[in-house]
């Protein structure tokens, strides 16, 4: 999603919400690497859904494939927000959101559906959403600055 200018309120990143959908959602850019192969070109995932109703970040079994991803033992269920349930297999990946954060994550698997972040990868990040503005705002807990206090 677009970076806004607007000044940082807790020491992060602020973007636009996306509003082209039915419900406005917050959404942004990652890259998707291989901690174990380095020489294979890291992917860009563009309008990446942050789903706080997800345990786990999930990616396109293509994209797994295509960066050579290596898989963890066994499949596990997960379920949807309408109680479906799919067994998921998770990979050894790494993700970024620049200038915010990056880390080795297990992310499952989806062979259909969007790439989603879940909350295995919001637990390292503060966010502020200011719906009034249409924004919000993502920084890491190490460089979180507490807002200042109204007087």
């Amino acid at each position: 999603m677009s970076k806004i200018k607007e000044p940082p309120v807790i020491g992060g990143i602020r973007f636009g919400m996306d509003f082209e959908g039915d419900i406005p959602c917050l959404r942004i850019d990652i890259i998707i690497s291989s901690p174990n192969k380095p020489l294979i070109t890291p992917i860009k995932l563009s309008k990446v859904l942050i789903d706080t109703g997800s345990d786990y970040t999930l990616i396109p079994v293509e994209i797994i494939k295509k960066l050579k991803l290596e898989p963890t033992e066994g499949e596990f269920e997960i379920f949807g927000f309408d109680d479906s349930s799919t067994l998921v297999k998770f990979y050894e990946g790494k993700v970024k959101i620049e200038g915010i954060i990056e880390t080795e994550l297990l992310m499952g698997g989806i062979e259909t559906g969007e790439p989603l972040i879940g909350m295995d990868l919001l637990c390292y990040l503060h966010l502020l959403k200011n719906s009034p503005k249409g924004s919000f705002e993502i920084v890491s807990k190490e460089n979180y600055i507490h807002p200042p206090k109204k007087k």
